[in-house]
């Protein structure tokens, strides 16, 4: 979705100064949302955006081991 992707990337750009790596964060967070994927990340802006769009997101840190 062309449309989705897109205003995730100008969300994204908006949070961090245009970040050279939203374009492809924001493939992610696309991909986690149409299919209905908890998406894991470290990235506070991704999180933000991701769940504003009704994306659950786990922090990688609960994956990371000790």
């Amino acid at each position: 979705n062309r449309a989705l992707h897109t205003q995730l990337k100008e969300r994204l750009d908006s949070l961090n100064n245009k970040k050279r790596n939203n374009f492809e964060d924001a493939l992610i967070a696309e991909a986690a949302i149409v299919n209905g994927h908890t998406l894991i990340t470290a990235d506070e802006h991704l999180r933000i955006v991701a769940e504003e769009y009704g994306c659950a997101v786990a922090p990688l840190d609960k994956y990371r081991s000790a």
